[in-house]
């Protein structure tokens, strides 16, 4: 069973609910998209490297099984959802203020 990529769709569906609750997260299409294209790009390029050298490692029975680069799928997903969860508790905290 694919629990990691379970948890992330979790993960993700609770943010968007959340951001019902609070302004706009970014004053403008162009800024989002460089928000999520340079924590992708960092976050690629961390775990390709991580796994590459060995540091760590997946075990496949939790994944889906489908990778690209190197890198499974789901942590593309994660390096999507994490940060978006993460500015959308940050902005729901500072509005219930």
């Amino acid at each position: 069973m694919p629990e990691y990529l379970l948890i992330i769709t979790l993960l993700f569906f609770v943010s968007l609910a959340i951001s019902c609750f609070i302004p706009p997260l970014f004053s403008s299409r162009l800024r989002a998209l460089i928000y999520f294209a340079s924590i992708f790009c960092v976050g690629f390029l961390f775990d390709w490297f991580s796994l590459w050298r060995g540091h760590w490692v997946y075990d496949e029975k939790f994944m889906v099984g489908w990778s690209l680069g190197g890198v499974p799928v789901e942590d593309y997903l994660f390096f999507l959802v994490i940060p978006y969860l993460c500015v959308v508790l940050y902005r729901w905290v500072s509005h219930v203020r």
